[in-house]
């Protein structure tokens, strides 16, 4: 549903499973799945930056997805991903729960 919103324009963006994983490992939503706190940090985003809210979506999961990107982004893959994140590349690391060891038991 929420998926279908954000391509017909509304102000909300898709808190898929890429999403919601970069927004939780940088302490932004509770855990993977708070969906609702995921589409008030986009909409946060969105209005910091003055994107659209489509843009902000397309760049987190370009930011945390597998697979070649064509156009503009020319990504091999993302990141942040779930498994074997780049790290070493990561703008944002200092922040991430991941990186700095803070969600591992």
């Amino acid at each position: 549903m929420n998926h279908l919103l954000t391509d017909l324009g509304f102000n909300v963006l898709k808190p898929d499973r890429v999403i919601c994983r970069i927004f939780s490992r940088l302490g932004l939503i509770n855990d993977e799945d708070s969906i609702d706190q995921a589409i008030e940090v986009g909409r946060d985003m969105a209005a910091a930056t003055g994107h659209p809210i489509r843009y902000v979506d397309i760049i987190l999961v370009k930011y945390g997805q597998m697979g070649e990107s064509e156009g503009e982004f020319g990504l091999k893959d993302g990141v942040c991903l779930e498994k074997n994140p780049k790290c070493s590349v990561c703008g944002v690391k200092k922040y991430c729960s991941y990186f700095t060891g803070k969600d591992k038991p």
